[in-house]
């Protein structure tokens, strides 16, 4: 999986103002996504993740730059993934927001996750120096 400001938009569509998009580099980005096998996991929110912060109208410019995108694998293991435009605060772009799983303990739980502890007695299992370099 991986998220940010790819600079470039999929489609006409996700662009509004200023000169229209080459169509030869929206195909050369889905291209490239395909060819990574990397899918657009969609969005909640405003469309438009970037904007000019033009005060004329005829030079106002917004697009979605930012996006989240994933493979099979990772849509597979984690399939309540929500992907939120969230609001921009000191920036001319939106924040992309990743929630893995939106309610990891179903109903009526308060959300939040107890922090995994670590316990001295893994210290002793032969396994443990390996596993955390690989880590």
């Amino acid at each position: 999986m991986c998220f940010g400001d790819f600079n470039e938009v999929l489609f006409a569509s996700e662009k509004q103002g200023g000169v229209p998009k080459k169509q030869s580099c929206m195909d050369k980005f889905r291209m490239a996504l395909e060819f990574c096998e990397l899918e657009d996991l969609g969005f909640i929110g405003d469309p438009y993740t970037w904007q000019n912060h033009s005060q004329r109208a005829d030079t106002y410019i917004k697009e979605r730059l930012d996006r989240s995108v994933a493979n099979l694998e990772w849509r597979t293991h984690f399939p309540a993934y929500k992907a939120i435009n969230g609001d921009p605060r000191h920036s001319d772009h939106r924040p992309v927001i990743v929630i893995l799983d939106p309610n990891p303990h179903g109903s009526g739980s308060s959300g939040v996750r107890e922090q995994p502890k670590f316990e001295a007695c893994w210290l002793e299992e032969e396994e443990c120096e390996g596993v955390v370099q690989n880590a």
